[in-house]
């Protein structure tokens, strides 16, 4: 009897200490709980012990029309993504996000006033990475001006830094609008422009006609620009003589008010420059067509000295303005600049020995057939012949290459390949002239030719008409007349006698 008491008493002691645990644990449990939501607090209020992450996702050429970020990651952005870009983040000085004074401080702020807030600021640096992302953590809760850092390799490859802008740790959510945001996502884009240039001189071939540039510059993809300026500083063997502006394509149409065209005529520069209103034009025309490019088509002379003769023009685009117009080896640069050709023909007039022939003159034509007739002869620089020297030697200047044209290889036949023949229309004395035009190709700075007279009448002697031969039968003649008046006096006087 007193076993099985004992052990009741035992089970009873063992299971009354198991309901005292059992709720000691729930009541410990709940302890917990009420004290972890006292250490969150209330979800609307920032936690001042928190700091915050800013993911910047860098994209270079989106497309379509850009929508504001929100903070939160996208899965829909456009545009590659971009690394090696450098950001720098600068908190803002005096600004507790954890007031609502500091945030009305911060409202009242622009960008100006946050970036000169923050020009004594070091910031924390972060380059983006493959994926072009740059993560910057364990940043104190405040507000932060965001600069990206392209360096003057980035620049002149054509890239359009991203804006300076500011951004808030933490954001309120943007789908749990009682809650905060302490991971920040941002978006800035890059455009990445280019420039290219053609050249038209098919129809060249001396001296003042004209060479024909075309421009083609891209616009900016990531919104109105704030500067764009396309420049041509042209080779000092180019003469500007005139420049259009337009889009390459699309409904949008330049207005004489939309850019500025520097300066004038007869320099050897020219600079476009976008006003307020053409930018805007520019964005229009871009949000239609992502490819519509300005185009600026340029008419140039080459001048009397042509140097070497290979005549390269580069053009410059200025898309931003993070690139400066004034420093002409900044901007983006055309990759490929085109190049027109020009050379001289060197004449050298000798007989079939070693005498050279002064005083042969010739002219150039443009085919056989106008050399055979006579017609349609070139002139340049208001020289229309070209007579040789006391050494044989005539040069004829600035003539375009044959075999080049539009920065490309022609050959005879095609559109662009220039024939050049020699008709001589004075020969040296004692000599003749050439029976028959010479062909030049021009594909050097000095291409040389030789061209040899004979002698009149290909060197024989003609019969002499008024040399000592007539002068034998004059005087045959004469003797004969004497003879015979001495006879016939003779005769006459022995008439006398007889009579």
């Amino acid at each position: 009897m007193t076993t099985t008491l004992t052990r009741r008493t035992r089970w009873w002691r063992r299971f009354g200490a198991g309901v005292v645990a059992m709720v000691m644990a729930s009541l410990a449990m709940f302890g917990v709980s009420r004290a972890s939501a006292a250490d969150v607090g209330n979800p609307a209020t920032i936690d001042p012990g928190a700091t915050g992450t800013l993911n910047v996702n860098k994209r270079v050429n989106p497309t379509g029309t850009p929508t504001p970020g929100n903070g939160l990651e996208q899965t829909n952005v456009t545009g590659d993504p971009l690394g090696g870009i450098e950001f720098v983040a600068k908190q803002i000085p005096g600004i507790d996000l954890t007031t609502q004074a500091g945030w009305d401080a911060l409202a009242a702020m622009t960008v100006d006033q946050a970036r000169t807030a923050t020009q004594n600021v070091a910031g924390s640096s972060q380059t983006t990475n493959a994926a072009g992302l740059a993560s910057f953590t364990g940043l104190p809760l405040g507000g932060y001006l965001v600069q990206e850092k392209l360096t003057p390799e980035q620049l002149a490859s054509g890239l359009t830094p991203s804006p300076d802008f500011v951004v808030t740790l933490p954001l309120t959510h943007p789908t749990d609008l009682n809650a905060w945001l302490y991971t920040v996502h941002v978006y800035p884009k890059n455009a990445k422009s280019s420039i290219t240039k053609t050249v038209d001189d098919a129809a060249a071939k001396v001296l003042g006609d004209p060479v024909n540039w075309t421009i083609l510059g891209d616009i900016p993809s990531t919104g109105a620009t704030d500067r764009y300026v396309i420049t041509d500083a042209f080779d000092s063997r180019l003469e500007y003589v005139s420049a259009t502006v337009k889009l390459s394509k699309g409904q949008v149409a330049l207005a004489p008010e939309d850019y500025v065209i520097t300066p004038a005529q007869g320099t050897t520069a020219l600079a476009v420059t976008f006003t307020p209103a053409g930018l805007a034009k520019l964005w229009q025309a871009k949000s239609a067509d992502n490819s519509v490019q300005v185009q600026v088509d340029v008419s140039t002379t080459v001048a009397a000295a042509i140097g070497d003769g290979i005549i390269l023009n580069d053009a410059r685009l200025f898309p931003s303005m993070s690139v400066d117009p004034g420093d002409p080896q900044s901007g983006v640069s055309v990759a490929d600049p085109p190049v027109t050709k020009w050379g001289n023909i060197e004449i050298t007039k000798k007989d079939a020995g070693t005498t050279m022939l002064p005083g042969a003159q010739f002219r150039v034509y443009p085919s056989a057939a106008d050399a055979k007739a006579g017609t349609n002869w070139l002139i340049i620089d208001d020289v229309d012949s070209w007579t040789t020297d006391e050494q044989g030697k005539a040069i004829i200047a600035s003539l375009r290459y044959s075999d080049f044209a539009n920065n490309a290889q022609v050959a005879s036949g095609e559109p662009g390949y220039n024939e050049y023949w020699l008709g001589e229309i004075k020969a040296p004395d004692g000599y003749e002239l050439q029976a028959e035009p010479v062909q030049v190709v021009v594909d050097q700075l000095t291409n040389q030719v030789t061209v040899t007279n004979v002698k009149h009448n290909a060197g024989f002697q003609l019969p002499m008409t008024g040399g000592t031969g007539a002068l034998v039968f004059i005087i045959v003649g004469l003797a004969i007349i004497g003879v015979a008046t001495v006879v016939l006096v003779r005769s006459h006087r022995r008439s006398r006698q007889l009579a």
